[in-house]
């Protein structure tokens, strides 16, 4: 990621709130930009490495080895979903790999095929986690519940769904369907399990400190 992507990506209101936050002595943007990402990787070395994307043990070494060598990328991830527990063990699985992007650019020479296959990992990681959760909330919640609750939609990194007032339970069911254990082998060969919480948008706050429930998806905050 660049500083251009940085802002794109924060938008500008933030950019100057990081200036404020952190008493930055930059007025030019992509200054501000170029700080935040360069702590950035002096906090996670191990992601593209102090000097060059390619220092060996890094992230970004890793994938574009792998591009180079292998023309594809492969999951190394484990879902602990009831059903992936009761087919698979965790370990067998992740060595084993599963979703296969085949890769046709030269990240060795080109940074914006970098980019994408340094991004696609934790992006794919991310659309696999939200699939999981998607079918956990239509077998466990929308197909029990065909009065009071409806699945509309997955949106991003979002699902959305509505429910029938007094039945706001459901809501939180929502919420424990999407909170998914995940093992995930690192480019060390390191196995670690985490789990990304989920923030429910249900409504917004009023002036008068009242909460009002969302009716559209607009009225979410």
């Amino acid at each position: 990621m660049g500083a251009g992507v940085l802002i794109e990506t924060m938008g500008l209101k933030n950019i100057w709130e990081a200036k404020r936050l952190l008493g930055l002595p930059f007025n030019d943007p992509k200054q501000i930009a170029d700080h935040l990402l360069a702590a950035f990787h002096r906090t996670y070395p191990k992601l593209r490495g102090p000097k060059s994307p390619y220092t060996e043990g890094t992230y970004y070494a890793w994938v574009a080895e792998s591009v180079l060598i292998d023309r594809r990328l492969t999951s190394r991830a484990f879902h602990h979903t009831t059903y992936n527990l009761a087919n698979y063990k965790p370990g067998e699985y992740i060595a084993e790999g599963d979703w296969t992007r085949y890769c046709f650019g030269r990240p060795d020479k080109n940074k914006l095929d970098l980019n994408s296959y340094v991004a696609h990992c934790p992006q794919s990681l991310n659309a696999r986690t939200l699939n999981e959760a998607f079918m956990r909330v239509f077998y466990e919640i929308a197909l029990p519940n065909p009065h009071t609750f409806r699945l509309h939609a997955q949106i991003h990194d979002s699902i959305l769904f509505s429910y029938k007032e007094g039945h706001e339970y459901l809501a939180e069911k929502v919420r424990e369907c999407m909170e998914i254990p995940v093992s995930v082998r690192d480019v060390s060969g390191i196995v670690r399990t985490f789990t990304v919480p989920a923030a429910l948008k249900l409504g917004k706050t009023q002036k008068d400190g009242t909460f009002k429930r969302a009716k559209y998806w607009s009225e979410t905050e």
